[in-house]
Order: C-alpha cells, then structure tokens, then sequence
C-alpha cells in the first residue's frame, strides 16, 4: 500500500505545481520579438487546417465539411494576430510592430 501512497502524493505535487505555475505549451516565436506568440501560432494552425480543408474539398475526400467557416476561422485568428501588431500611436502615427508610418 506504500508504493500507491507514494503514487498519489506524487500526482497531487505535480497537479498542484501545474495549477500553480501553468502548463506549458508549445507556441510559436514571433520574429520580431523574438517571444511566443499565442495568436501567430493559432493563425498557423487554421492556416494549416484551411489548406486541409481545401485540399480535402477539391478531392472529395472532405466533402461535408464547410470549408466557408474554415476560411472565417482563418480571417478571424488573422485579425487577431495583425490586429495586436498594427496600433495607431497619440500622434497620428501607425505603429506597425515597431516600424512608424506617418502617412495615418
């Protein structure tokens, strides 16, 4: 009965160390911050999962699937990913993830 005893008191260390501390999860760098980036990876997933879904459609071999929403999905994480880089400055200013274009 130790060994279990052992077992569970492990387990309960390591949830409570995952509830503490997070889980990490692997996302991709953003090239200009050199950090993880959770919207670039989730455009890069429906990216991926759009050309599936089109390779899919054209072949027939995923013909149920709505490949409309797939693109909307698409669009939608792409917005979310350009949308935090692209921020209009006090001035006027366009700050485009770090690079300034004063056309507004």
């Amino acid at each position: 009965m130790e060994p279990i005893k052992k077992l569970i008191n492990l387990l309960i260390a390591k949830l409570e160390s995952s509830n503490s501390n997070g889980i990490p999860i692997p996302v991709l760098r953003d090239p200009q911050t050199g950090k993880g980036s959770v919207t670039l990876t989730m455009w890069f997933i429906t990216f991926n999962i759009a050309i599936i879904t089109l390779i899919g459609r054209v072949t027939k071999i995923l013909d149920g699937v709505d490949y409309d929403s797939v693109l909307w999905l698409f669009v939608i994480t792409g917005g979310f990913y350009l949308g935090r880089k692209v921020q209009k400055k006090s001035d006027g200013s366009l700050d485009i993830g770090g690079k300034v274009d004063d056309n507004g």
